[in-house]
């Protein structure tokens, strides 16, 4: 069992809340702890169904690739643990999940850190074209966040503190508005709290298509950028959430997670 991040914020649903599942523009929502929307043999996963109802499902047809389920767990629930050196999800290029980012898009991610490196998401290839998210600048036990897209050169922008860290729960968010690129990367690691001081990684701000790309969870398409990670959660909406909107999900996302 694990840990929950100790600067998460608790924040209990209140009477008369907003449904969470209600709010709009949530395009792929990955559940791991219910392990009914998980096909496995012997725990290695071959399919992850998407319950946004956009049939956005992760796959893997190659048994060595795939991730193993019943191994790893966060406040008693389920996560799927990919191994950091060939496995991975994908899911295939769709109408809902190209370009997220246009106009401004919104990621949850909860999962675990057995060792840092690989892409934690990628909708970017080996060619690069398209974005990815992953850390970096590791430091002892922590990392920072990076959201990197591609354009005429690589472009993105990296937390400012050590916001990932080893072996316990970290829920974080982030939004992005490729529409207006001199706007930061907005990450949420933790807590719902923007995080300010965000910073320009690299590169000039053009961006690129990645309608023909598959959205990889743990590598990339080439396998070759593993992430050892253990993953309970992901959930994507294709506009930036509101300030209320992004509490809510969190507040479902830390009750259910914590412990």
């Amino acid at each position: 069992m694990t840990n929950l991040h100790p600067g998460t914020l608790l924040m209990p649903l209140k009477k008369g809340s907003l449904n969470w599942t209600l709010i709009p523009g949530k395009v792929l929502w990955h559940d791991y702890a219910d392990t009914s929307t998980l096909t496995h043999t012997n725990g290695s996963v071959s399919l992850a169904l998407d319950k946004s109802g956009f049939g956005n499902n992760g796959t893997q047809g190659t048994g060595s690739s795939q991730p193993i389920t019943g191994v790893a767990t966060s406040n008693g629930k389920n996560l799927i643990a990919f191994d950091g050196s060939n496995d991975a999800l994908s899911v295939p290029a769709s109408a809902s999940i190209n370009n997220i980012w246009d106009g401004g898009g919104t990621i949850f991610f909860v999962y675990t850190v057995s060792s840092f490196g690989g892409r934690i998401l990628d909708k970017r290839g080996a060619s690069q074209s398209g974005w990815s998210y992953y850390h970096t600048a590791a430091l002892g036990n922590d990392a920072r966040l990076l959201l990197q897209q591609d354009g005429t050169t690589q472009y993105g922008y990296v937390s400012p503190n050590r916001d990932a860290s080893i072996g316990i729960t970290n829920i974080t968010a982030l939004t992005w508005n490729s529409a207006a690129p001199a706007t930061p990367t907005v990450f949420y690691p933790n807590t719902t709290t923007a995080q300010t001081g965000d910073v320009l990684n690299t590169g000039s701000g053009a961006t690129v298509s990645d309608a023909a790309r598959a959205l990889f969870i743990g590598n990339r398409n080439d396998l070759a950028r593993a992430a050892e990670i253990n993953v309970g959660e992901i959930i994507i909406y294709d506009r930036t959430l509101a300030t209320a909107e992004i509490n809510q999900v969190y507040s479902y996302l830390n009750n259910k997670w914590s412990i």
